[in-house]
């Protein structure tokens, strides 16, 4: 069975301040993908501003993720 959950998109940086994109859930199913900390490595050299303009991208076209 496939269950979905609504989520967002943040921008938090490791202690060496490179920043990198977390997957928080909003509501919906319960995941197992939730039991852990998910998130993006982004490309070297990419700056604090343009990880939140991805994660603005990502907020505004991904609505909900699926678990199968």
């Amino acid at each position: 069975m496939t269950e979905r959950a609504s989520v967002r998109f943040r921008v938090t940086q490791y202690a060496s301040e490179k920043p990198w994109i977390v997957i928080e859930p909003l509501g919906g199913g319960k995941l197992d993908l939730f039991k852990k900390v998910v998130g993006f490595d982004l490309s070297p050299g990419t700056t604090f501003e343009q990880a939140e303009r991805i994660c603005d991208f990502l907020n505004e076209n991904i609505e909900q993720i699926a678990e199968t």
